[in-house]
């Protein structure tokens, strides 16, 4: 029995001859640099989720942030006038009038210093007239605008006066008479309707 001669060059224990039972070409080598191991992804595959859309505000906010700024515009007036009704009142000054101030009454308003002494109707015009007494109880020397009116039994306004007096001085007593504007008929009633009292100047 003759020794068999091995054939070309020996394979170790185990290595699989060339081409029988190893590995494919390439197993194990590393990928170039961004690319994926498993190899480019199918056709219309992302490789980012879309992002979600964007959230729109809804006509409920809108209407919600519009009634909190109505709310809040009301308020604000309610206080302001709140606030503007409380508020003391100053008081009411002098009122001018021509050249002097008119009095503002007080303790002696200008209707007190006015006294019908008397009424009575001409009986060849018959125009009434009233004679009037005035007495400035101002501290002031005072002009005075008196109007009168003239009523028959029925309270009707039938006939209007006036009368004037200028330079009053304080405490003065004076006498005027208001002559009627029209004819009347009958007795009638002579009532003062006004007093003006304003400060004399000069």
């Amino acid at each position: 029995m003759t020794d068999q001669q091995p054939s070309g060059q020996e394979r170790p224990e185990g290595e699989p001859a060339d081409g029988q039972g190893g590995p494919a070409k390439g197993w194990g080598q590393q990928p170039p640099p961004g690319q994926s191991p498993y190899g480019p992804p199918p056709p219309g595959w992302s490789q980012q989720p879309p992002a979600p859309p964007k959230r729109r505000f809804g006509r409920g906010v809108l209407v919600g942030c519009l009634s909190a700024v109505v709310l809040l515009v009301v308020l604000i007036v309610v206080i302001v006038l709140a606030v503007g009704g409380s508020s003391k009142k100053s008081p009411t000054s002098p009122s001018s009038t021509g050249s002097g101030v008119q009095s503002t009454g007080g303790a002696h308003p200008p209707e007190a210093d006015v006294t019908v002494t008397s009424c009575d109707v001409d009986p060849t015009t018959s125009i009434p007239s009233a004679k009037l007494e005035i007495v400035n109880h101002s501290s002031k020397s005072s002009d005075y605008s008196i109007s009168v009116e003239f009523v028959d039994a029925n309270g009707t306004r039938v006939a209007e006066g006036a009368a004037l007096q200028n330079h009053l001085g304080p405490g003065q007593k004076a006498e005027d008479t208001a002559g009627g504007t029209a004819q009347v008929s009958g007795k009638v009633t002579c009532r003062v309707t006004s007093v003006n009292r304003i400060s004399a100047v000069g």
